[in-house]
């Protein structure tokens, strides 16, 4: 009977969704710093503190566990630059807003990069390229959802072709993630400009 309450209590602790999370957390970190083929499930459940039958409880393999670790990367992304898109700011704010919160978070976290930069490095399934495909293109889409909200606000040029501004931008991240992913800082460093010159170029009445 002391057994059967002690399960309960770890079960109330711990549901099965939040440990789910924890496993993907864990996966995520294993998995930016080890190729797909040499990490196993054993060392994820170390990491995750718990033993391995437990990964097959809640994913059916591996390759389960390691798209949906890849998948968080993006989505995680995505889901904050949504909420700051709903603040409804002026558009050359928001823009600024969600390479501020990018900046800060590839720096303070560096994994989700890491695994993103290794998938496609490795990418050799059908499933990781659509998953990477996919999720650049959700930000893709965000970020052109922004200029065109700065287009219609009149701060931005009616001109400018707001998916390729959108990759342009998203091009910056990129150097970003690779300078941190060797250097540990974002090079060019905060405040040398970048953003706010493209948001000069972007203005309304400029050529």
């Amino acid at each position: 009977m002391v057994q059967t309450g002690q399960r309960r209590q770890r079960a109330r602790k711990q549901p099965a969704d939040v440990r789910r999370e924890a496993l993907i957390d864990a996966a995520l970190r294993v998995f930016a710093r080890t190729p797909y083929r040499s990490a196993g499930t054993a060392e994820i459940a170390r990491e995750a503190g718990v033993a391995e039958p437990t990964i097959y409880r809640h994913f059916s393999s591996k390759k389960e566990l390691y798209l949906a670790a890849l998948s968080r990367t993006c989505t995680h992304v995505s889901e904050v630059w949504k909420e700051i898109i709903a603040r409804d700011g002026p558009a050359g704010e928001t823009l600024m807003a969600l390479g501020a919160w990018y900046e800060h978070s590839i720096v303070a976290d560096p994994d989700p990069i890491r695994l993103r930069m290794r998938a496609a490095a490795e990418a050799e399934d059908d499933e990781v390229r659509t998953l990477l495909r996919d999720g650049y293109a959700e930000i893709q889409r965000l970020i052109a959802g922004v200029i065109r909200r700065g287009q219609q606000q009149g701060s931005f040029r009616a001109g400018a072709d707001p998916d390729a501004v959108a990759w342009l931008w998203m091009g910056i991240g990129l150097v970003l993630d690779l300078n941190v992913m060797m250097d540990g800082i974002p090079c060019p460093p905060s405040g040398t400009g970048i953003g706010p010159t493209l948001l000069q170029l972007l203005a309304a009445g400029e050529s």
